[in-house]
């Protein structure tokens, strides 16, 4: 009977060992897991903003005409349009398609002749004095 109690003892502890070890590589493939699945998320999230580029093709009174020079649909919360640093919330672009020109119509002017014009989205920005 003495020599069955340490067999059973060292049985025991190796299930133990097992379980845990077992357990543990469970909890570390999800962590991993869903570590990745975000990091691919954020980094096509990234992709996808940098082909949203614009370009100033006109400036001229309160018009300004922009073209979508990247390869993915800008939609219209993406634009900022800024006259001389100031944010215009009421010059706002329709979804453009890639190639695709948009305009919009300055709020906060009647004529920006010779001042800035600065259109961004997640891609970039571009500027232009008025003509």
């Amino acid at each position: 009977m003495k020599g069955i109690t340490p067999v059973i003892a060292v049985i025991l502890l190796l299930l133990i060992t097992i379980s845990l070890v077992g357990f543990a590589f469970i909890y570390f493939s999800r962590i991993t897991e869903t570590v990745q699945t975000n990091t691919e998320s954020q980094l096509e999230n990234q992709l996808q903003n940098q082909q949203k580029r614009i370009r100033i093709e006109s400036a001229a009174g309160t018009t300004v005409a922009v073209r979508n020079i990247g390869t993915v649909t800008i939609n219209p919360a993406e634009f900022a349009v800024f006259f001389n640093n100031s944010l215009d919330t009421g010059c706002v672009f329709t979804a453009l398609g890639p190639q695709s020109v948009g305009t919009c119509t300055l709020t906060l002017t009647a004529n920006c002749q010779d001042q800035t014009i600065r259109v961004s989205t997640p891609g970039g920005s571009d500027s232009r004095i008025c003509d």
